[in-house]
């Protein structure tokens, strides 16, 4: 919730419980229902709100007493009172803010070192563009994308994948996904084996009900083919230059579940001009104002009427529908990858560039060219 309406909602909950105290008055204390809006101010609106909500409370409870005063107790007990009161909720509000700094830096760790994880850079080859959009719902995300060159450029592998849930324990997860598959693809691992291999890893290591939904392809530059495995993961949409499109369907039991899984590979081909569209849940399911989803058909409509856009162009536009169709306000973690050929070539060495998100802000970003990947031993 946004500080503002926290603190409307405490200022409306003190007015009412200053109404059932003084209608009670000293036969009940509930000085511990005015922790409530202290402390929920104190959290989301910070120190110095909390603080003057505190002030406001014992003003409260003061007056609500004040018909007692001077009949039951002396003035200076009540007053004496009203001032153990505002401490109390005074040293709530530090105590708080101390709990709440920490784990905002913390968080920001944590978010630092995802950034590090994914990729600083997509790789440089000619004749191919990628371009990707990464926005975490909160600090951390727990998607994931990779892009491995491989074959000295001729060709490379993509990935996608969404660990179930978000926040810190998503984001470890994930970077423990990233390091798995890094690792079986510099022996240029069939896929279905890679996903088999994969899935057997995250069965030992991942808690029950936690699952992780992945897609990986690898796309030959030379003649279009694209050697893609799902396991479980939204079908990747094939965008052809008419505005026609295809669903990759083959698909798989989601990794981390069962160590029996088994996992196949299908064939697709891109051309010049087409775009391989990849993106997580946040897309498709994101939720408007009135409860309604983005939905697939909708995305769908979208990619025909941006089939001339270029792989970056398209994926930046997905990213703005989605968050325009939110209102601003994602629900879950969103990545889009889009892969598009323009015609053969030779791989060239590139150049890294610093990536462009995410910010603490979250602005949307991260796509542009970048350094072939390092030989793998």
């Amino acid at each position: 919730m946004k500080p503002l309406q926290v603190t409307l909602l405490a200022l409306l909950a003190i007015l009412l419980l200053g109404v059932v105290d003084y209608a009670t008055g000293p036969l009940f204390s509930l000085t511990l229902f005015y922790l409530f809006p202290v402390a929920a101010v104190a959290w989301y609106a910070g120190r110095r709100a909390g603080a003057a909500i505190g002030f406001l409370c014992v003003g409260v409870w003061f007056l609500a007493d004040l018909e007692s005063l001077g009949t039951r107790d002396p003035l200076w007990i009540d007053l004496w009172n009203g001032v153990i009161r505002l401490v109390f909720f005074l040293l709530l509000t530090e105590l708080l803010t101390v709990i709440r700094q920490g784990l905002e830096r913390e968080m920001a760790a944590a978010r630092e070192i995802q950034t590090a994880l994914l990729p600083v850079s997509t790789p440089q080859i000619a004749g191919v563009e990628i371009g990707v959009r990464f926005w975490p719902a909160r600090n951390v995300s727990g998607d994931y994308y990779d892009v491995i060159s491989e074959n000295g450029g001729g060709q490379f592998l993509i990935c996608i994948g969404d660990v179930a849930g978000k926040g810190a324990g998503a984001a470890l997860l994930m970077a423990s996904v990233q390091g798995s598959v890094r690792a079986l693809a510099k022996d240029d691992c069939p896929l279905d084996e890679m996903c088999s291999h994969l899935n057997r890893l995250l069965v030992r290591a991942v808690p029950l009900g936690r699952f992780v939904t992945f897609c990986i392809a690898r796309v030959e530059i030379d003649t279009g083919r694209v050697t893609y495995v799902n396991a479980g993961h939204n079908p990747p949409i094939m965008l052809r230059a008419d505005g026609e499109h295809e669903q990759l369907m083959s698909t798989g039991l989601v990794l981390g579940v069962l160590p029996e899984a088994e996992y196949v590979e299908a064939t697709a081909f891109i051309e010049p001009g087409s775009r391989l569209v990849l993106f997580t849940d946040g897309v498709i399911e994101a939720i408007d104002r009135e409860g309604q989803q983005f939905g697939r058909e909708r995305l769908e409509r979208l990619l025909a009427s941006c089939r001339a856009d270029s792989p970056t162009g398209l994926a930046e536009r997905i990213l703005e529908e989605t968050r325009a169709f939110e209102h601003g306000h994602p629900q879950d973690d969103t990545t889009v990858v889009v892969v598009g050929l323009t015609g053969k070539g030779e791989a060239r060495p590139g150049r890294a560039e610093e990536r462009a998100g995410p910010p603490p802000e979250y602005q949307p970003g991260i796509s542009q060219p970048a350094a072939q990947d390092p030989p793998r031993g």
